[in-house]
């Protein structure tokens, strides 16, 4: 299992969709949904 920053190193070189929803929880601890989003932005 990838820890958050390979995933988000993964998304960042190899995920290629540009209309991506992306579901953000009020609760939850350990949402990284920013960052993703941040990293998705970087790529397009």
């Amino acid at each position: 299992m990838p820890t958050p920053s390979e995933n988000r190193e993964c998304c960042k070189n190899k995920y290629n969709v540009q209309h991506t929803v992306l579901v953000k929880f009020n609760f939850d601890t350990i949402d990284e949904t920013d960052l993703l989003e941040e990293t998705l932005f970087e790529t397009f």
